[in-house]
Parts: structure tokens; sequence; C-alpha cells
């Protein structure tokens, strides 16, 4: 396998692009709006709807190349950790109307000083991912214009300006047929060290046999996760895509493009397993859990405006949420 070579020259203070800290604000302030209007206690303002929170462990890998020890990865070893498998949409929404599913890592027991403000001290890493492997927008610029347009009732007309991302949206719009079974992939960039960017994907190494989607079901999704897991584990592969020589092809502000990975495959670095056990049990667990990408090592800072504007976003939104509910701001331990 080719694997791109990096410059060591690459990666500077500048490498996100330009980007104005009130985008990020304003973005929050607009979710925190939603989140405001829905009736106490107060819920997470995007993948609202649980499928699984799941204890798990994760297991880095021994034998990675030199260029993928780095951070997180430096050092072999297991983790505790937690899984969170979510729909971007309402409880109420049915799983047959195709939302986008998410996959949530947290691991747990990692030392060093974290980058997320105020949280520094956290000895937790998270990683998120979905189940499409671009975002629909470009820029933070551009996902502030299209909540914009929600709020204003002009979507269609957005969407009419702008087919990329209307294009992207449809495709995104997939039946799962069991999250268990489904790659997952972060859409978003983010650093490698100091040579390198990577994109993360995780990718199910349990085989499930298939099975097309309850229709009739509302919550099918939810209920084959914890039917699953009640019956055997399950496991995942997280997985690092190095950024391509090609700057065009490999862009680091703009999601909307594919990192192609005939050119640069995506590299195994650990193991998440998810052990027999009944989800449901934990699902509180998670709900007052934050999963932000700045829950992380410098040498995995997120790279691109929409990681920088998540990352005002998310720490806003989720410090509302736990103050409002009377959680206190506490990472998970081992």
């Amino acid at each position: 396998m080719n694997v791109p070579v990096a410059d060591e020259s690459s990666i500077t203070a500048d490498d996100d692009g330009p980007f104005d800290p009130k985008t990020g604000d304003e973005i929050a302030e607009l979710f925190a709006r939603v989140m405001r209007s829905r009736p106490p206690p107060v819920k997470r303002a995007v993948f609202l709807k649980p499928h699984a929170c799941a204890t798990a462990k994760f297991d880095i890998s021994a034998d990675l190349p030199e260029r993928l020890k780095v951070g997180l990865f430096a050092t072999p070893g297991t983790h505790d950790a937690w899984v969170r498998i979510s729909s971007d949409t309402s409880p109420a929404t049915p799983d047959k109307a195709n939302s986008t599913v998410g996959f949530s890592l947290k691991v747990l027991g990692v030392p060093g000083t974290k980058i997320l403000a105020g949280e520094e001290d956290a000895q937790t890493h998270d990683f998120l991912t979905q189940n499409h492997d671009v975002f629909f927008v470009d820029t933070a610029q551009d996902f502030l214009e299209f909540t914009r347009a929600i709020f204003d009732r002009t979507l269609d007309q957005y969407l009419a300006a702008h087919p990329t991302f209307d294009q992207i949206l449809k495709d995104m719009e997939k039946p799962v047929e069991n999250a268990l079974a489904t790659r997952y992939w972060s859409t978003q960039p983010y650093r490698f060290g100091d040579k390198d960017y990577v994109k993360y994907a995780v990718r199910p190494c349990s085989a499930w046999p298939p099975e097309p989607p309850a229709e009739d079901e509302p919550s099918y999704i939810r209920a084959r996760v914890e039917r699953d897991l009640a019956a055997s584990d399950a496991c995942f592969d997280l997985q690092v895509q190095l950024r391509g020589d090609d700057a065009n092809a490999f862009p680091l502000d703009k999601a909307t493009v594919r990192w192609d990975e005939s050119v640069s495959a995506p590299q195994t670095v650990a193991r998440i397993t998810i052990a027999k056990q009944d989800v449901a049990a934990n699902e509180a667990a998670c709900e007052n859990m934050s999963f932000t990408a700045w829950h992380a090592l410098p040498e995995h800072r997120p790279v691109g405006s929409i990681n920088k504007a998540r990352g005002i976003a998310y720490k806003k939104l989720a410090d509302e949420r736990r103050t409002k509910n009377n959680v206190p701001i506490r990472e998970p331990q081992p």
C-alpha cells in the first residue's frame, strides 16, 4: 500500500483556514434556542435519539508503524471506554426516517493535558463519527447559513442555491439495518502529531447476518442493538486515514470532499470491544456525558472551521444543559 508522505512544514498555526469565533457563538445560540424550547430536563441539541450506551474496552495496537505511534496511540495498552450510538433526530421520530446515525467513543484513563478549555485535566479522549463519510456543508460559515435558513423557514431556497449540499443530505438519508454492522466516519480532519493530518473511521469487525430494516417498528435500531448485545460481544476497529499529498483532493476545510481511500487507505490503530451487556441499563450514564472532539490531546487537535465551531458550540451547549439539569461537569473515570 502506498502511504502518502507528509511534508514536515505542512502543519502551521493557520492550518484551519479563516475562522471567526462569532460563527461558533451564533451556532451555539441557535441550537440553545431549540434546547430551551423543549420541556425539562434539558436534552442534547443534536443526536437526541439514543440507541445504545455501552461500556467497552479500547485496545491500542502494539504493532503500529512508527508513523502512527502518535499521542494516544504512542503506547499500546487497554483502556476502559464508553460508546454512545444515536440518531440525529428527536426520540419520537421513527427510524424509517433514515436520520444520520452517530457513533461516539469516550476513551478513559488517558493521561496528559487536554485542549478543551476548562477541562484540561480530564482523563478522557473522545472520537465522534457518523454513518456517512462526508459532511453536507463545507465550512462553519456554510453551516451557520444552513441553520439560519431552517429558523427563517427558507431552507428550500437555500438548498436550491446549493445543490451539492442538497444532494449530500439526500445521500445521508439511508437505512441502517444494524448499528453494530455499520461503518462510521469522522467527516472532519484532525492533526496527527507534528507531521500529519488524518480522518478517523470506525469499521465493524463482528459478523452480523443481513436483516432488512423493520419499518413497522419505530425504534428497531435500538431494539436490535439491545437484542444483539444481550446475546454476544461486538467489536469495531478504529482507523486513521492519512491525508494524501494533493491538498485539493484532501482539503482541510471543505468537508463535502471525500478523501479517496484508494489513494490513502484507512489503517487500524485500535480495537473497540463491547462485551455482552444490558445497554438499556446504562442510558442515564450517557445522558449526562458530553462528547466533543475537543476532549483530546494536543497531538490530535481538531482541524477545520466546522471542528472549531463545534468546539465552541458543543462546550456552551453542554455547559448549559448540565447547569440547568443540576449535573456537575465531571468526566467519567476508569
